[in-house]
């Protein structure tokens, strides 16, 4: 049998070629450590040039367009691009998160800016109003917002003399901002007769209320309050991009090339024309500039970092290159060299030493590159052109050896075979052509037959045979070198392949993530030494899986859209490779699961209608009451109904949603219903705030205050007072179709909530103000539990399929990190958790029955608990006691050394007091709690028991279980009624005080019941 187990790989951000200049400014500086930080892609990078490494901010999930410095120069914001951006608040040193800002700005965060004592932040987003906001970053809480122009805005500072005052420019305006309270009001700058209307593209405050500013055309403008004074004509020879202030005075760079410096009166200084340099080149365009000390960083439209030594102007350091605007297909790695090569939209193929992490050559092609493939010999490098044709060059001097263009769209695909004998070229004219390598390059085959564009392509290891996919998913083969078409695959048997990039046929069927499309993933590779495949998908996601096993290691890329990926040997067992994009790492898994957690997955809580539909469907039926209006009563009935008793309690799909009050009621809910039951006196008061099932229940730590979380499409969270069954608060407007777990913090001020939404968003509120802390993805896979940590309100961990995630409040974000298992075994599907002694340990259920120890992040131990999945869990002052499908209740010490207890729910250990009969033995049990000398039970087939600890077990309540009650039947004179559910069961209940079932009969189906004439029998 294949081994089960996981990938024993990891993958590791080693390097990033590169810097975004395009689209972007002021995004360079040096940090208090003298290193250098920056971005690309959605990678924050921190470079040390004394030891040429890098350290990476892996926090964002899409591009990262904007940055901004501290003034302490240790902690950086940085804001990114996306549907829902956010702005991170991180350590240089660390590389961790501080603080998350998120939910008010739309489409992305164009500039950043903090104030004088680092106490707030700026920021600009990329919604049509352009909308400036004020934070304190550290609480994650805004603190005002206004919209900022109908144009866009380039650049934003504080006037760092005038602590309440700002500034913004952009396309034809600058505007001077006022914050008073948590009110921004704008002035415009006035031009006058001063200086012409201009695009202003950056900007610096100074002493006196005066800025600077650089304009479009290449002049300085120089305000003082909000009127022109003065222009510096001629700064630039075109469009000033950066304007960096320092004490020395301040740094401009432009569209020119040039970095000029001037002093602290704006005087010139001295100026460095970077086209003139060694280094420079015509076209050399500055981005960012950032003057400290005897340095200057100088950042390029086309992604090149240089350092200006200032004594030695003339002689610039490159730092860093990549490739400029566009997109990067092409990728090819050396077979026996660490070399890769790319070559992108911009034009150019590079290849780059993976030892050193440098560029070594480079060369400009005329029209942009789409594929790149080296031969086995490693002489020749192909590429592949965006207008059908392809070029082969000499790796050693990136001479030309052939152009050839045979083909009208663009070549998708290049592969040598392993013989070295011919190249094959796979184009979007929805064939692939064959060419003899030794007789340079001629045609000597073409493959065609496919309906689409090709999209991979790969080499038998004898040569004889091609395999190829196109863009319809479709998987072909065809004879060496002539081309002819194998239909019979019994010829392929035993067939051989040199590499593996196909994306279509049974042995990749593993690499589908659940409701992909074919388009959806871009690139494969195989180790066949390692037997781990990697694939690269539209969602910056590689995923690395094991041959005998097909489990998947999943990597989320920084790169929102992964293109290409490879190995950088086929034949080793490495597990690094190159990627045109890399990143950090989770696991995904896909194993049996229990059968009722199973079931529990596939439940998605979603109404086809909901009660805001209703006056739709009101305004729909208007005509059919207008008809009816005649017949309508006059006046309402005198009388009313009161609920009077609820049977049943909801366990089926839920779980620790059972505990004692403060005055010893039991409160639990059923339906829409929040119960709390006298159980002396069998009587029940209801919370009826809900207007759709309630899904989950917490209790606050003084258990006079129960949360509970309800299904909705505008879903809603009560928590209300279980004395006087009133509502205290209302939490909404963040969930969607539901809230499936609540749980209180330990001082009781804090609620934190999980969303039944697609990524199970976890919410951490102010319950008594309403306020959302913060808010953050909780997991694609479905989050069973939430527990705040009870020593520190600002950490709390969450459990589910697959997974155990523990989170910290960083602003108004949350972080999470998933739980490390190491050595110890594989990661489980978790039920249940619970906080122990001490602030790092907690302990989570399995579904394979196991209690799992935690120290931090790590499991340190596992303990055999239960038969079948752990479903609730409890922590004691000195123990704990756990509950889990076998229907057993365990009590423990308080390190899981020793199990000091078992209490078995069987028909036989009813006490004579109990209210009906029970299922059955051993039943699953869904929640467990303590309190007043009784341990406090619920179980699947919604029943509630109450177990003394000497033994015996009371059943309270008891009622139908999943599904829906429409069999009812009530006796003529006798307080008795019959139900029948989807439970397949028919039910007797007593409805005198007892409120007790009489019978229960198990069906094969029932939908409907009714009393016979003679009162004697039920027909279902």
């Amino acid at each position: 049998m294949a081994d089960r187990s996981p990938p024993n790989c990891h993958l590791r951000l080693e390097w990033v070629y590169g810097y975004r200049g395009h689209q972007c400014r002021n995004n360079l500086y040096y940090t208090a450590a003298k290193e250098i930080v920056y971005f690309v892609a959605g990678v924050g990078v921190v470079y040390s040039p004394r030891e040429h490494r890098q350290k990476f901010y892996l926090g964002h999930q899409d591009d990262i367009i904007s940055l901004a410095l501290h003034p302490e120069r240790v902690l950086v914001a940085t804001g990114q691009v996306g549907k829902e951006p956010y702005i991170c608040v991180w350590d240089s040193y660390t590389v961790q998160t501080i603080s998350i800002m998120k939910d008010v700005h739309t489409h992305g965060i164009a500039c950043l800016a903090f104030d004088v004592d680092g106490q707030r932040l700026l920021s600009v987003g990329l919604d049509s109003k352009n909308t400036i906001c004020v934070w304190d970053w550290r609480k994650g809480k805004l603190l005002s917002m206004a919209p900022g122009h109908t144009d866009r805005i380039f650049d934003i500072s504080w006037d760092l003399y005038q602590p309440n005052k700002l500034v913004s420019c952009g396309v034809k305006h600058i505007k001077f901002w006022n914050l008073c309270g948590n009110s921004l009001t704008p002035k415009r700058g006035v031009f006058g007769k001063t200086g012409d209307l201009q695009t202003i593209l950056c900007l610096a405050c100074a002493r006196d209320e005066v800025t600077y500013s650089g304009a479009l055309n290449g002049d300085i403008y120089v305000w003082k309050g909000i009127n022109l004074i003065r222009t510096i004509q001629g700064a630039h020879a075109a469009g000033i991009f950066s304007m960096n202030a320092c004490e020395e005075g301040f740094a401009t760079g432009g569209r020119d090339g040039c970095v000029r410096l001037w002093d602290l009166n704006f005087k010139p200084i001295t100026v460095i024309d970077l086209r003139e340099t060694d280094q420079g080149y015509k076209g050399l365009s500055v981005r960012s500039v950032c003057w400290r000390g005897d340095h200057i960083l100088v950042g390029t439209q086309d992604s090149e970092i240089f350092e200006i030594v200032v004594h030695e102007r003339n002689k610039p350091f490159l730092i860093m290159q990549g490739h400029c605007e566009g997109e990067l297909w092409a990728l090819a790695v050396h077979p026996t060299k660490p070399l890769a090569i790319t070559g992108s939209d911009d034009r150019s193929v590079r290849i780059w030493s993976l030892i050193d992490h440098a560029l070594i050559a480079r060369c400009n092609m005329e029209e942009p590159i789409r594929c790149a493939a080296v031969s086995m010999d490693g002489i020749h490098l192909a590429l592949g052109m965006k207008d059908g044709s392809f070029t082969v060059l000499r790796v050693r001097d990136m001479t030309e050896v052939v152009h050839i263009k045979d083909r009208k769209e663009a070549i998708h695909e290049l592969k040598y075979s392993p013989d070295g004998n011919f190249l094959s070229v796979g184009s979007n004219d929805n064939s692939v052509d064959i060419y003899g390598v030794v007789q340079r390059y001629k045609k000597v085959g073409e493959c065609i037959g496919s309906t689409s564009f090709i999209t991979h392509m790969d080499w038998s290891l004898d040569s004889k045979y091609l395999q190829i996919n196109d863009g319809s998913g479709k998987r072909l083969f065809y004879r060496m070198p002539g081309g002819k078409e194998v239909t019979n695959k019994e010829e392929l048997k035993g067939v051989q392949w040199a590499s593996w990039t196909s994306i279509s046929g049974f042995e990749v069927n593993g690499i589908w993530p659940k409701y992909s499309e074919i388009s959806d993933i871009n690139s494969v590779d195989a180790n066949f030494m390692g037997q781990v495949l990697v694939t690269a998908d539209d969602y910056g996601i590689f995923y690395c899986i094991i041959k005998t096993a097909f489990k998947l290691c999943k990597y989320v890329s920084q790169n929102n859209n992964s293109l290409n990926i490879n190995f950088l040997s086929l034949h080793s067992k490495s597990d690094s490779w190159y990627g045109g994009a890399d990143g950090g790492c989770r696991y995904r898994y896909h194993l049996n699961l229990d059968s009722e957690i199973e079931q529990e997955t596939q439940m998605t809580y979603r109404r086809q209608v909901y009660k805001e539909d209703l006056p739709q469907l009101k305004e729909q039926c208007k005509e059919k009451r207008k008809t009816a209006a005649s017949k309508r009563r006059e006046r309402a009935p005198i009388n009313s109904i009161r609920l009077h008793f609820v049977h049943g309690y909801r366990g089926y799909d839920c779980r620790s949603n059972l505990f004692y009050t403060q005055t010893g009621e039991i409160v639990y809910h059923v339906a829409a219903v929040g119960v709390v039951y006298n159980r002396q006196q069998n009587t029940q008061r209801f919370y009826l705030g809900h207007d759709d099932d309630i899904l989950c229940l917490a209790i606050h730590p003084l258990k006079d205050y129960v949360a509970t979380g309800q299904v909705g499409r505008d879903c809603s969270i009560h928590i209300w007072d279980t004395e006087t069954i009133k509502p205290l608060s209302v939490l909404k407007g963040y969930h969607q179709y539901g809230v499936c777990a609540v749980d209180f913090s330990a001082d009781g001020k804090r609620l934190t909530s999980v969303g039944i939404d697609d990524n199970h968003t976890i919410v951490l509120w102010d319950w008594k103000k309403g306020e959302k802390l913060s808010a953050a993805r909780g997991s694609k896979d479905k989050i069973f539990v939430v527990k705040v940590n009870p020593y520190m309100p600002d950490k709390l961990i969450t459990a589910g399929i697959k997974h155990i995630k523990f989170w910290r409040r960083a602003g108004g974000g949350l972080i999470g990190k998933k739980g490390y298992v190491g050595p110890m075994g594989k990661i489980e599907t978790m039920m249940c958790a619970v906080y122990g002694w001490t602030e790092e340990m907690a302990f989570s259920g399995t579904s394979t029955g196991d209690v799992c120890i935690w120290r931090d992040l790590f499991l340190i131990k596992t303990v055999k608990a239960h038969d079948g999945p752990v479903f609730s869990m409890h922590a004691l002052e000195k123990g704990f006691v756990t509950g889990g499908k076998d229907g057993i209740v365990a009590l423990w010490d308080d390190t899981f050394e020793r199990c000091l207890k078992t209490y078995a729910i069987k028909r036989a250990a009813l006490a004579p007091g109990s209210k009906g009969l029970l299922l059955e033995d051993n039943p699953s049990i869904r929640a467990i709690s303590l309190g007043h000398g009784h341990i406090l039970v619920g179980t699947k087939n919604g029943e509630i028991l109450e177990v003394d600890k000497s033994g015996p077990v009371t059943l309270l309540v008891q009622g139908h279980m999943e599904g829906e009650v429409w069999g009812l039947a009530t006796h003529p004179h006798l307080p008795i009624c019959a139900t029948v559910s989807d439970d397949k069961t028919l039910r007797i209940w007593d409805l005198s005080p007892s409120h007790c079932m009489l019978a229960v009969r198990k069906l094969k189906k029932g939908k409907c019941v009714t009393l016979t004439e003679s009162c004697l029998h039920f027909a279902v």
